[in-house]
């Protein structure tokens, strides 16, 4: 993708008032830092949505409330973030131990017309099996776009074999067991830092709900 055709993207991105710096999936391109829009003192990001997982189960935001969420959003044809991303999420995961217990991943595809059920199903496989993988409707999948601020467009120039790649930010959300935003990790986020700040936040629930009683 040349400079023209970046610099077009994140005019579009800006222009659906999304507010964050995009990451484009795309090798060549510098992956600027994300940031949630903030309102009135508080993350807009999340709501609520309804979607499809590997196996078939439809899957609401509110089943999954009493949860932490992990919420990453990309697509199983992505030639090379995707997969790293959720490498560093699955052994995140592992660093947590028991801790994370409560903790349910999420990978979101931004490609509901590739992304089926079973395509979802075998490339998971590959990760963290606490990896909920979720699809649905292109209408459905673009609610939940929606509500996390996730920019995602189709880009077929050079795309190759794969007839188009989607072109979307990459920071993976930490969220609360109301659904409420905590935090985000950057691309390029180890999982040593991913699991540490994760930790933090789980440790300092853990001590305010003892605290409460």
């Amino acid at each position: 993708m040349g400079m023209r055709s970046f610099l077009v993207a994140v005019v579009i991105a800006l222009g659906i008032g999304a507010g964050l710096a995009f990451i484009i999936d795309r090798p060549a391109l510098d992956r600027s830092r994300a940031a949630p829009v903030i309102a009135e003192g508080e993350a807009v990001i999340g709501g609520p949505f309804e979607l499809t997982d590997q196996a078939g189960r439809i899957v609401t935001d509110r089943d999954l409330r009493g949860r932490y969420l992990l919420v990453y959003f990309g697509f199983t044809y992505c030639p090379d973030v995707c997969p790293k991303e959720l490498q560093v999420i699955s052994a995140a995961l592992e660093r947590l131990g028991q801790l994370g217990k409560d903790v349910q991943p999420l990978f979101v595809t931004v490609d509901p017309e590739r992304d089926t059920t079973a395509v979802l199903a075998a490339y998971l496989k590959h990760f963290d099996p606490r990896i909920l993988g979720l699809t649905g409707r292109p209408a459905q999948v673009a609610k939940a776009i929606k509500a996390y601020r996730v920019y995602a467009a189709k880009e077929t120039r050079d795309a190759g074999a794969a007839g188009y790649v989607i072109n979307h930010s990459t920071a993976v959300y930490f969220m609360d067991m109301s659904g409420h935003y905590i935090d985000h990790f950057n691309y390029g986020t180890t999982s040593q830092d991913m699991a540490a700040r994760m930790a933090g936040h789980l440790r300092g629930a853990t001590q305010a709900s003892l605290k409460a009683r």
